[in-house]
């Protein structure tokens, strides 16, 4: 892992936040949790950039944000309030990944967001067929971790 270009990355990337595209926000804070690097002043600026800008994200672009910042571990209950918010409404048009992926990142931060999991049992229950080996038991386990009880799922 060369950090000397993964700081420089991040340094450059903080003034350049406004011009990314949802996408690159979502990838920028996903790819350094998938190396397990917390730059913590870049991502704040993503969460910062993020807010601002919540209702042009995708269902990927939110669940991979979601992700990110569950994997870091990083403590941003204003960002994953507002992630919930923006997908509530959008949740029947998730694709299975994706809220099996939600359901695990509020659980692995240990956050109960009782709206947002009977929101996602709802989704999951109107595409139980669909959801893949992966996605049964990342939701279970979601569900499971943090004790929620979503009557028609469980």
């Amino acid at each position: 892992m060369d950090l000397p270009l993964l700081d420089a990355i991040a340094a450059a990337s903080r003034p350049k936040l406004a011009s990314f595209s949802t996408q690159e926000l979502s990838n920028t804070a996903g790819s350094f949790a998938k190396l397990v690097l917390v730059p913590v002043p870049l991502i704040d600026a993503i969460s910062s950039a993020s807010l601002s800008r919540l209702s042009e994200f995708s269902s990927g672009d939110l669940v991979g944000t979601a992700w990110a910042i569950a994997k870091l571990a990083v403590d941003d209950e204003p960002l994953l309030e507002a992630i919930s918010a923006a997908s509530i409404p959008n949740l029947r048009y998730f694709e299975s990944q994706q809220l099996a992926g939600l359901a695990w990142a509020f659980a692995k931060l240990a956050i109960v967001d009782n709206t947002l999991l009977s929101s996602i049992s709802s989704a999951a229950l109107n595409i139980i067929g669909e959801l893949s080996a992966l996605s049964l038991s990342r939701t279970v386990w979601a569900f499971a971790t943090i004790l929620f009880e979503a009557e028609p799922l469980m």
